[in-house]
């Protein structure tokens, strides 16, 4: 090998070798010190990036598990209020009943009993007011799903808490099928002598419930249909059964529908069933057909429901009106009038008709055109509009965009609470209750009984959006937090036990790239002794 001084090709060789371990050895302190195998981006480009997403990931789910933790507590909160409102309607249902025995009761028990439902109600009215979460009220209505309906036969019966509020105008509702209830009408009338023998049968099956009517010699039709309400009555039926204008006996189910339906049996063919002593199903009823918001909807009897995905969705209204008809129009708009003239334009009248009741329209009387009255087809209208107004709460508990629930709350206000149920004693809602008198009690109650029903229901979707929807997804956030803290590890973390091993290799490295340096820098002074040797 040549022997040079100028340039120690293995001196600088070791130095290179020893930098490079001195810059290994450093980043493996760096990592054994924090604890994380990326400290820059120059440690693992690619893998920061991986390791950041996860990172913000983590976070946003830890945050989302507090945001469930807290919508928890508001929800107890508010299910807490609900169940004391529930008490006090339960002792109110007591006082009710007391107050409704009126054989043992006098006024001034009766006085007494009303001063403390006065007392009950005004508690209601303070929780409405003072149940908060933090600074929110809970229960005072401004945090649910209102609806105002405004057109003939259209009202409004509820909104989900996905329901959107309308725009300005407020849904549309557009109806072009009213509904109807399944019926049957006979094709005669019995004559007097067919009432006068006697056993004419009529048989009704509805729901599961059936009767039989048998009439006697001598009965009126009257007395039949009077006979065969009381039936009904006595055995569930859920039809209405009466007399067409011509006489004819019908049968029509009280709900509206295609589902609801009956059967029946008669003695004298016509009569009611086409065939004597036979079961025939009743015409089929129709449900609701229509649009809300220009969207597609869906009907059930005489409720309209808009579908999922639309604007609308959740929303509910019922339309116990009929259904518009078009007249025929021309192209403009205008009512199409048409008038028979002669050849000189002049009107004529019609002549006559020929032997088949058709109206002769030319002289020899081979041109016949039929003026048989067709009705106009049902179109599509306008039947008024819906406004709705969305505060219900939503709470935020996914890590990212759009993962949101919401929850409407009741409105616990004795003035909205049991509002609109029927009552002879015209009591608006329960903040009307008056049980001083005998009917005022029993109406009393009716409202009482609806108010129960109201504040258990609000108080089961409570639980419900609790236990199935927010206590589900926390552990399910909790589970995902969980996992995606441990593959964010294996990118971040540093396996100790791996570094060390490279710690250690680094460090023998270091030592024999120290040693070797030093022998690289003898291998000159080899020169030397050649120098002396002459």
């Amino acid at each position: 090998m040549g022997l040079r001084i100028n340039s120690n090709t293995a001196a600088i060789n070791s130095w290179r070798n020893l930098q490079k371990t001195d810059r290994e050895m450093s980043k493996s302190l760096e990592r054994l010190s924090s604890g994380e195998k990326i400290n820059r981006a120059a440690d693992g480009p690619a893998n920061l990036v991986i390791a950041e997403q996860m990172k913000a990931q983590v976070k946003s789910l830890e945050q989302a598990v507090s945001n469930s933790e807290i919508s928890i507590s508001m929800v107890q909160t508010s299910e807490a209020s609900l169940s004391e409102v529930n008490n006090i309607l339960v002792n109110m249902r007591q006082l009710a009943l007391h107050a409704a025995n009126e054989g043992a009761n006098d006024d001034k028990m009766l006085a007494a009993d009303q001063a403390e439902i006065d007392n009950s109600l005004r508690t209601l009215d303070g929780i409405a007011k003072q149940a908060q979460f933090g600074s929110r009220n809970l229960l005072d209505g401004s945090n649910g799903v209102s609806g105002v309906a405004i057109g003939e036969g259209i009202r409004f019966v509820k909104a989900e808490p996905n329901t959107q509020s309308s725009p300005a105008d407020g849904y549309v509702v557009d109806i072009n099928e009213a509904a109807t209830r399944a019926k049957m009408v006979g094709e005669r009338t019995l004559t007097q002598e067919e009432i006068n023998e006697g056993n004419i049968q009529i048989t009704l099956q509805e729901g599961g419930n059936s009767m039989t009517y048998f009439s006697k010699v001598g009965e009126t039709m009257d007395a039949i249909i009077k006979n065969v309400e009381q039936l009904i009555s006595q055995n569930n039926l859920n039809v209405e059964v009466g007399l067409t204008e011509e006489g004819q006996l019908f049968v029509e189910h009280n709900e509206y529908g295609s589902e609801p339906t009956f059967g029946a049996v008669v003695s004298v063919a016509g009569f009611l069933a086409e065939e004597a002593n036979v079961m025939e199903e009743a015409v089929q009823g129709l449900d609701v057909q229509g649009t809300i918001g220009g969207e597609l909807s869906y009907g059930s009897g005489q409720f309209l429901t808009a579908a999922r995905g639309t604007r609308a969705e959740g929303l509910t209204l019922q339309y116990t009106g009929g259904l518009k008809t078009q007249p025929q129009v021309d192209v403009e708009g205008n009512p199409i009038k048409q008038t028979a003239t002669d050849e000189q334009g002049n009107p004529i009248g019609v002549p006559q008709r020929d032997e088949d009741g058709e109206i002769v329209l030319d002289e020899d009387g081979e041109t016949v055109m039929d003026f048989s009255p067709q009705p106009a087809a049902p179109v599509e209208a306008t039947e008024g509009n819906i406004y709705i107004s969305n505060s219900s709460l939503t709470f935020q508990i996914g890590p990212n965009e759009g993962q949101t629930v919401s929850i409407d709350l009741p409105n616990v206000n004795t003035q909205t609470l049991s509002r609109g149920i029927d009552n002879e004693s015209g009591f608006a809602a329960l903040g009307d209750m008056d049980v001083t008198t005998f009917q005022g009690s029993q109406d009393s109650l009716k409202l009482i009984d609806q108010s129960i029903y109201e504040i258990s229901s609000a108080r089961g979707r409570l639980g419900a959006f609790q236990k199935n929807t927010l206590e589900s997804n926390l552990n399910n956030l909790r589970y995902a937090s969980e996992n995606l803290i441990s593959a964010e590890s294996v990118i971040r973390d540093t396996d100790m036990a791996a570094e060390m091993s490279n710690f250690t290799k680094q460090q023998i490295l270091l030592s024999s790239g120290m040693a070797m340096l030093g022998q690289a820098n003898q291998t000159p002074k080899s020169v030397l002794s050649l120098l002396n040797a002459q």
